[in-house]
């Protein structure tokens, strides 16, 4: 065979083995159920398929409510190391509601060998889940949940998405809503555990989330390893609240390389210990950072109505945030842990509406171009996709949102007045209105050529 046929022989290989597995890698779960044998049934048996087929899986809920739960996927690794993702359709609408009774989704990657495996979540909806509404239990797996919303969800750890990765797994959560969620421990919306890897927590909505005994009203997040980087940025958390420490959120940082709260809007978050916006355990391998934050009406019981640090030995940079309250512990005692600069005291950011959770900055909000432009890990854009700063060359602005100056209304261009005008007819001349006929004209001719005439003869 020429070299030409060979290499169409390989196209021709590589296209029918892509198209295969395209085939026995999309499912579809509909909530009529089903065996899932042609590649359409019900989650769990769809899920069933999934998890021994040695494909990179990917199933499409159609729209509808998914209330058979708990739904489950144990991938028997190493035999199954492939990622899998469960995703909502286009125009949403996919519900998977544990209705008080049963955990919505549990997913498992937990032996050995697990490094190419993704657990995705997207575009999903969970409602009532018992014993959280998902977990997701990993080695080195990653976790990704994005566009998604979790409301009226409650367990132990993790009230709504309990993830655990014992090893080098990272973690991401982005552009999500969790809302009025409860742990009876740790993190009322959200638990993060992970030994190595990294954690984003981004563009998510955490309101009137709640924890009971333990840490963090809406997030609790552990983190390890001097490699690993914790960034928490353009969130917005609100009227979230702890029953221990950490109103909005509680982090413990050992041995983390670098960890950053930049650009969150922190509202009206109670904690009945320490830190009502956030509580931090940082320790001397860790350098943390916190930047272009608004704090506001946070309360404590006890230190730090914004935000307490408890620090043994790492190195705190606290930059352009808006607080009234922060308290910062550092490792025998003083203040030789802080650098500082840019930031404002005990004023009123201005909120657009806070009182109905509309935390975008007015005209006249000292948190307008008031924050660090070298913020590290700034986001580039803000909460709503705008552009940050929103004007280049500008300092962006405190908090999850950038403010948006109106567009002017273009002024209109007046039409102009057109006046009469002359008409012009036939031979003759008719100038409208005052303006002689063209009669007149011609008879007061004759009378001068009459006086010509009379003068020559005189």
């Amino acid at each position: 065979m020429s070299r030409n046929g060979k290499l169409s022989a390989l196209v021709l290989s590589a296209f029918l083995l892509a198209a295969f597995d395209a085939t026995a890698a999309n499912l579809t779960a509909t909530p009529t159920g089903g065996d899932c044998s042609g590649g359409t049934g019900g989650l769990q048996e769809c899920l069933d398929v999934a998890v021994d087929n040695g494909e990179a899986d990917t199933i499409t809920l159609e729209a509808g409510t998914y209330n058979e739960g708990t739904y489950t996927y144990n991938a028997a690794i190493p035999g199954e190391d492939f990622s899998l993702t469960l995703a909502g359709p286009a125009g949403g609408g996919a519900i998977i509601d544990g209705e008080d009774t049963v955990l919505g989704l549990d997913l498992i990657a937990s032996g050995g060998g697990d490094s190419n495996t993704v657990f995705t979540i997207q575009g999903l909806t969970f409602v009532n889940g018992a014993d959280d509404a998902v977990q997701v239990s990993t080695v080195d797996a990653d976790t990704v949940v994005e566009d998604s919303v979790f409301r009226d969800n409650n367990g132990t750890i993790g009230g709504a998405l309990n993830i655990q990765s014992s090893d080098e797994g990272s973690v991401t959560v982005r552009n999500s809503t969790f809302s009025d969620n409860f742990a009876d421990s740790a993190g009322g919306g959200l638990f993060v555990s992970v030994t190595l890897g990294n954690v984003t927590i981004e563009n998510n909505l955490f309101e009137r989330n709640s924890s009971n005994t333990f840490e963090g009203g809406a997030i609790n997040v552990e983190t390890e390893g001097v490699d690993s980087t914790l960034i928490i940025a353009n969130n917005v958390f609100s009227q979230n609240e702890s029953g221990a420490d950490g109103g909005a959120g509680f982090l413990e940082v050992e041995d983390t390389g670098s960890a950053f709260i930049i650009n969150n809007t922190i509202v009206g978050n109670t904690a009945a210990g320490d830190g009502g916006g956030f509580q931090v355990f940082a320790d001397s391998t860790t350098q943390f950072n916190v930047y272009n934050n608004i704090f506001f009406e946070n309360s404590a019981g006890a230190l730090g109505d914004d935000l307490q640090i408890a620090e043994t030995g790492a190195a705190i940079a606290l930059f352009n945030n808006l607080y009234s309250e922060v308290d910062i512990a550092c490792n025998g005692g003083g203040t030789g842990c802080i650098s500082e600069g840019g930031n404002i005291v005990g004023e009123d950011p201005l909120f657009v509406d806070s009182a109905a959770g509309d935390f975008h900055l007015t005209a006249d909000s000292p948190a307008r171009d008031s924050g660090d432009p070298a913020a590290p890990e700034m986001p580039s854009t803000d909460f709503d996709g705008n552009p940050r700063p929103d004007q280049p060359g500008t300092n962006p602005d405190m908090g999850a949102f950038e403010f948006q100056a109106p567009i002017p209304t273009p002024t209109p261009t007046p039409t102009p007045t057109v006046g009469p005008q002359p008409e012009i007819s036939g031979g003759g001349c008719n100038l409208g209105g005052s303006a002689a006929s063209a009669g007149s004209v011609i008879g007061l001719g004759l009378s001068f050529l009459a006086f010509g005439a009379l003068r020559r003869r005189h």
